[in-house]
């Protein structure tokens, strides 16, 4: 079934990936300009992989997702797409997970605090790099008076500075290039 290459935009049927991935059917979804990864995507049955990659998938990541990768370790690739956002409750399964590398993804949106909480407060390895349209989140002054650098270059930032910086007291260096 070739579907790439259209302005096919929503929610990926089910029925698509549990024939893909599930059944091993050759599916091409790869070229559309908007579809999302599905909400009830647990829904698809058991899989050995999971490879979205270079889907030019937009909107949110189902938490799930992100569960299969960095708890469950199963074989789940998101990278190389054009708009995925971040659940806010990302940092949540970071209490199990030591590292989180979310580099070109293609990520978008708000950059949840508790992820830079775990990266520059517990000086976890979370990576962001290279991904397009990562917003500061107007909180990130509460990371707390431990934080005294802030690297995040190559993460292609957009949006204002947070005038919250200011109560990053010991903040002594700041890289946001």
């Amino acid at each position: 079934l070739q579907l790439f290459e259209n302005a096919l935009e929503g929610p990926i049927p089910l029925v698509l990936l549990r024939w893909k991935f599930v059944e091993g059917r050759s599916i091409e979804l790869r070229g559309n300009a908007g579809l999302e990864i599905p909400a009830d995507i647990a829904d698809i049955g058991d899989f050995s992989e999971l490879d979205l990659n270079g889907h030019n998938l937009r909107g949110p990541v189902p938490p799930i997702v992100l569960r299969w990768k960095f708890l469950d370790k199963r074989t789940v690739d998101i990278s190389r797409n054009g708009g995925l956002e971040l659940p806010t409750d990302v940092g949540d399964m970071l209490d199990r997970v030591a590292v989180m590398d979310l580099s070109n993804h293609g990520l978008q949106g708000l950059i949840p605090l508790k992820l830079l909480q775990y990266k520059f407060v517990d000086d976890r390895e979370i990576l962001l790099n290279s991904n397009t349209g990562l917003v500061l989140p107007a909180d990130i002054g509460e990371l707390g008076d431990g934080v005294s650098e802030i690297d995040l270059s190559n993460h292609r930032l957009q949006g204002a500075v947070p005038s919250s910086l200011n109560a990053l007291r010991r903040l002594q260096r700041l890289d946001l290039s």
